[in-house]
């Protein structure tokens, strides 16, 4: 990766149609690692151990990219945008994290 030769590196990416955010890993000698949420592989279909294709561009720091649905209602939703640039890189990356986490929690009632 041309990205850094070493340290974490806050990354974008999109995978089998699904958008993230994620920091790849530094492992050594050298290198880096990517993990993937189980809410990401959830949302797109995939299991521990498949063979994949992700695209994935650094994020400078303190910006943080919403995921696409997260990213419509921002567009839409007058002010939205401006509220959300406003908020610290931390508490975005946080906001992105709960919207990753419902991917994994079902909110249709049994029966």
């Amino acid at each position: 990766m041309p990205f850094a030769d070493r340290g974490r590196i806050r990354v974008a990416g999109r995978l089998e149609g699904a958008d993230f955010n994620a920091t790849l890993m530094p492992v050594r000698p050298a290198g880096h690692v990517l993990y993937l949420s189980g809410g990401l592989r959830a949302a797109t279909g995939l299991s521990a151990g498949d063979s994949v294709v992700v695209d994935v561009q650094p994020e400078p720091a303190g910006q943080v990219t919403p995921p696409g649905d997260l990213a419509l209602a921002l567009h839409h939703e007058a002010g939205a945008a401006e509220q959300w640039r406003r908020l610290p890189a931390a508490e975005r990356r946080e906001l992105v994290r709960f919207a990753h986490a419902r991917d994994r929690i079902s909110t249709v009632p049994e029966g």
